[in-house]
């Protein structure tokens, strides 16, 4: 389950589902840039193809479940296996590529020890940029698109599924190139300060697979955790594993979606509350 490749104090949480056609290239990837030593914790989510061979071919003994929990309790898990003498903790999907070298020791590198979450820049295709995420003054339509539903025409198609005001900052590759504090940020690559996490406890499971980060980012910002942006990048195949994901996988994320609408003007309200008599 843990591959340790040196004394260290960070951890990788690397999470696979199905996640065969992307480890090959991820994970050494992952691995040969990092620029620091860490140890490796790995958690099958009851992969049906090779993803679980193909990490113990790599010396690395995933821990597998005998069922799809989903990613936030997945996560959880992997949360709760790192020691606590451990720094930093990172999540990095398996649809993610480095694109620089050094990417974990730029990741933490000059932020302040009020920062509790940092994420990064998440380069998809060839101009659009995520660089964090936002929360907007007044809402905008969500609308659920999903490659899955192409071919299978069944759930989320063109689903108007709500007004939301939390949604990714998009641009181009000119954007977003400077560190700068957020309300929140995707764990498709984020590093979660251990201290951090002792004080704010593990992620909200009843999001199964959608929103768990953005509420675990709110709950940073509510125990007076600071999260940060910064530009290191990545190539993001944004939804990579849920382009083959069962029905029912694609229904709890629905679930998920429908779920942090119901609750985000509260959160948003408690956020604002708390930032303003800080």
């Amino acid at each position: 389950m843990e591959k340790n490749y040196c004394r260290n104090k960070n951890a990788l949480i690397y999470l696979t589902y199905n996640s065969s056609r992307h480890i090959i290239s991820n994970l050494p990837s992952l691995i040969s840039s990092a620029g620091q030593v860490f140890s490796i914790i790995a958690i099958d989510n009851c992969s049906q193809d090779d993803s679980v061979l193909l990490l113990q071919n790599m010396d690395i003994q995933p821990l597998v479940m005998d069922k799809n929990i989903g990613f936030t309790a997945a996560i959880n898990i992997g949360l709760s296996l790192v020691p606590q003498s451990y720094e930093w903790i990172f999540i990095v999907n398996p649809d993610i590529l480095p694109l620089s070298d050094n990417w974990m020791l730029r990741l933490t590198h000059g932020l302040p020890d009020e920062c509790g979450i940092v994420g990064a820049r998440l380069l998809c295709g060839d101009l659009v940029v995520h660089g964090g995420g936002q929360i907007l003054q007044n809402p905008v339509l969500s609308i659920v698109r999903v490659p899955y539903e192409i071919a299978n025409k069944t759930l989320w198609v063109n689903e108007a599924v709500g007004a939301t005001r939390v949604t990714h900052r998009v641009g181009h590759p000119m954007h977003f190139t400077k560190p700068a504090i957020v309300p929140w940020v995707t764990f498709a690559v984020v590093g979660i300060r251990r201290k951090m996490l002792d004080d704010v406890g593990l992620l909200n499971e009843e999001y199964w697979l959608y929103s768990s980060d953005v509420a675990f980012c709110f709950e940073a910002w509510y125990h007076d955790w600071e999260v940060w942006y910064q530009p290191v990048a990545f190539s993001h195949e944004t939804g990579g594993n849920m382009k083959t994901a069962p029905k029912e996988v694609h229904e709890r994320g629905q679930h998920d979606t429908r779920l942090w609408l119901k609750r985000e003007d509260e959160m948003i309200a408690r956020l604002q509350s708390r930032i303003n008599q800080s």
